[in-house]
């Protein structure tokens, strides 16, 4: 067992055993050419189970970290010359163009897939404004309900004019629901094809294609009460459609696997071409400007603190957002490069790619709320004691 392997190992069995310390975590860091610099598992994947330990090959539920693999989809139709990131999307989705503001106020610029790959359409979600909160619960509308998208999210407002700043939202659902519309396939249907089989994933799909009773490999949902105690508490119900924002389920090796892509010149370990390196040189730039960054500098508001603790994008970074990640222009004190891109999900994923080292790495738990510093702290130190070896 290498240093940096026992050095991880302990950081996440002291972080697991600790009194409400996370049920459960999985850690990875690989390079480009499939080396693992560190795979690790420690505590148990359901606190009702205690008999079952957590493993590499878990399977999570990684919410907004599918974000970046339905962006790699969206991108290679983008490749294929059936949409233009600048074209108007109203095209495909006409619904779109006749939502207003949370006041009645019209969009005066028409959304673009650029805009809802950047987070610059206007959209929001409910756990982050109060105003979007409480509008969606007197009209009896709920983005976690599986089963009315075209209901819940095609009714959902705008908080801000499109194309005017950064609110992280439900864009990349709308960018989901574009590409079946252009394509013919859903967006399960379509990854599977054009990504995860050809990467040579087998753990690693949208929620709605996953019969969750036959995975004996499931990791349990859990929370952390206002007291801090740690619990179980149940799944949100399956997705009936493939949600671009949050629809996947995977193991860490799967998702690792395709993200390595975004520091391969879009080509996966087993030389299979994902995406151009051209495209890939897109998505790693920021897309916003110093109009339309405002809202990533600024903290965002817990509106549900049921499932989001009050958080702040890299605070004291300079950074933009890349597509589909936040893009942090300095270097992090655990040996990140600048220029790295990461991003997260609810329940306390966290990934990264670091595109100048060749690495990407990841922290899986299933906790909420968001923001829970017992996940993000042993992820940044098992990171840290990577790069150390690696100098």
């Amino acid at each position: 067992m290498s240093s940096a392997q026992e050095k991880v190992q302990k950081i996440l069995d002291d972080a697991c055993s600790q009194e409400n310390g996370p049920p459960g975590l999985v850690f990875g860091m690989m390079d480009k050419k499939g080396n693992w610099l560190a795979k690790s598992a420690a505590g148990v994947r359901d606190l009702d189970k205690p008999d079952q330990p957590m493993t590499t090959d878990t399977v999570f539920a990684i919410y907004s970290c599918t974000k970046m693999l339905a962006a790699m989809a969206v991108m290679q139709v983008v490749e294929r010359g059936q949409l233009d990131l600048d074209e108007p999307v109203e095209k495909w989705v006409p619904e779109i163009s006749d939502i207003k503001l949370l006041d009645g106020t019209p969009a005066k610029k028409k959304i673009t897939m650029r805009m809802l790959l950047s987070h610059t359409a206007g959209f929001s979600y409910t756990f982050f404004h109060a105003g979007l909160r409480d509008y969606c619960k007197e009209n009896g509308l709920d983005e976690f309900d599986p089963g009315r998208w075209e209901e819940d999210y095609a009714a959902q407002p705008l908080i801000v004019q499109p194309g005017t700043d950064w609110n992280y939202s439900i864009a990349i659902d709308w960018a989901g629901i574009i590409l079946h519309k252009i394509t013919g396939k859903t967006l399960g249907e379509w990854s599977k094809e054009n990504i995860f089989d050809p990467v040579g994933v087998k753990d690693l799909a949208y929620l709605s294609k996953f019969n969750q009773a036959e995975l004996g490999r499931f990791v349990g949902m859990h929370e952390r009460a206002t007291d801090g105690k740690v619990k179980s508490r149940a799944h949100f119900a399956g997705a009936k459609f493939d949600s671009g924002g949050a629809g996947c389920l995977g193991t860490l090796e799967d998702y690792l696997k395709c993200i390595i892509v975004m520091v391969n010149e879009g080509k996966a370990l087993n030389g299979a071409q994902i995406l151009k390196p051209e495209t890939v040189d897109e998505m790693w730039k920021d897309q916003l400007t110093e109009e339309t960054n405002k809202g990533l500098y600024a903290s965002i508001p817990a509106a549900r603190p049921d499932l989001t603790n009050p958080t702040e994008v890299a605070p004291g970074m300079n950074k933009g957002w890349a597509i589909s990640a936040c893009l942090t222009k300095d270097p992090w004190p655990t040996g990140r490069n600048a220029n790295s891109i990461w991003w997260a999900g609810l329940p306390n994923l966290f990934w990264m790619a670091d595109r100048e080292a060749g690495v990407v790495n990841m922290v899986m738990s299933q906790i909420l709320p968001f923001g829970d510093p017992r996940t993000l702290t042993p992820w940044l130190e098992a990171e840290k004691a990577v790069y150390d070896s690696m100098t």
